[in-house]
């Protein structure tokens, strides 16, 4: 693997250290290239926020399953409002608590309430936090990077790596190419997305009667 571009910081830097691991895999040489984004902390906050469960989904999921029968997650997401990747996650968190159970024909209530366990959620948001606020410090820092990553995995024997941009200065270009720079601008500032139409009819939308 000779380089591992980021367009955008991941959320922490353990994540980010993750993933440039790969770099130099079967090779002698590989570069590394963070390019992170103003956007980037609403990003972080946006996916961090909708993967946990709140009591008012799950009062929903729950008044949508109170008739006893079994809901697929198709028919789900009509009655209860949620993405499905949210729902899914939403599900297995209520599952594990015991106030859903997953059956052949989807999910079915086990009687059991979920109740939101708000002490805990806000130990994991504060924790996102904490990691959030030192990819930013990593991002900004002038000392070295690798330094700064171990030294998030509690590596006490971490020395300058001497070969990061801030030890040995940036092995890339600053200069950007103008012609290509106008194609980039133009690319982004074409209108209109096509929207293939359907091909089958969602499922469960005679709930909405539609």
């Amino acid at each position: 693997l000779g380089f591992v571009v980021h367009l955008g910081a991941p959320s922490s830097p353990i994540a980010y250290y993750q993933q440039v691991g790969r770099a130099g895999r079967a090779t002698d040489n590989a570069d590394i290239l963070l390019l992170p984004g103003p956007e980037d902390p609403d990003i972080w906050t946006y996916f961090a926020t909708s993967s946990m469960p709140t009591q008012e989904r799950a009062d929903a999921v729950l008044r949508a399953l109170a008739g006893g029968q079994a809901l697929s997650i198709s028919a789900l997401e009509t009655r209860v409002d949620i993405r499905r990747s949210q729902l899914e996650l939403l599900l297995k968190v209520m599952a594990v608590d015991g106030s859903v159970v997953k059956v052949r024909d989807g999910w079915q209530a086990t009687g059991k309430p979920w109740v939101h366990d708000t002490e805990r959620y806000e130990r994991i948001s504060q924790a996102r936090r904490e990691e959030q606020q030192a990819m930013l410090g990593y991002e900004r820092s002038r000392t070295c990077r690798m330094t700064l990553l171990t030294g998030q995995l509690d590596d006490p024997s971490t020395t300058p790596c001497g070969r990061c941009d801030v030890c040995a200065g940036p092995w890339y270009s600053v200069e950007v190419d103008q012609s290509a720079a106008v194609r980039a601008v133009q690319s982004l500032n074409r209108v209109g997305v096509p929207v293939e139409p359907r091909t089958a009819w969602p499922v469960g939308m005679d709930a909405l009667q539609v």
